[in-house]
């Protein structure tokens, strides 16, 4: 599902839309996309050098709460 939606362009990091699945992003990095017909922006605030649960993932962003703008 990422990866069509990537083709879409609708992944931006720092502004640049994103072509490829395998972005490397840094910290402080600002990802903005669409959900549905509301954008949502999150800021990358630690890496992990592994694949992990949903649940692990959700402590390396933060969530900067942009979702009532609409697309």
């Amino acid at each position: 599902m990422a990866s069509q939606e990537l083709s879409f362009g609708k992944f931006r990091v720092n502004g640049v839309k994103v072509k490829k699945s395998a972005e490397q992003v840094k910290l402080g990095d600002i990802i903005v996309f669409s959900l549905g017909n509301k954008l949502r922006a999150v800021k990358v605030t630690e890496l992990s050098h592994r694949r992990g649960s949903s649940f692990d993932a959700c402590k390396l962003y933060q969530d900067l709460c942009i979702d009532s703008l609409s697309v």
